[in-house]
């Protein structure tokens, strides 16, 4: 279960299989360093906007021929029992 503020961004295969100069590919373990690098207050654009710069930093500039997207979903808190919906 997601923890509020907790944010799991599924993504296409274009951002791990992105490639650098040497023909290696981003992979899950950048993607994972990218997204701790979040503080612990973000929102989904500034998920976006890592992921984007670090797959651009690590691929120096070269044209991907593959989708990038991602999804991102923030659980947000528990609603009281007082609370209107």
């Amino acid at each position: 279960m997601r923890q509020p503020r907790q944010t799991e961004p599924p993504s296409t295969d274009g951002i791990t299989e992105a490639r650098d100069t040497s023909n290696e590919q981003f992979g899950e373990e950048r993607l994972a360093h990218a997204l701790s690098t979040l503080g612990q207050k973000h929102s989904a654009q500034d998920v976006v906007d890592t992921l984007t710069r670090a797959v651009r930093t690590f691929t120096s500039g070269i044209t991907i021929d593959d989708d990038q997207a991602v999804l991102v979903l923030t659980a947000a808190p528990a609603a009281s029992a007082t609370s209107p919906l």
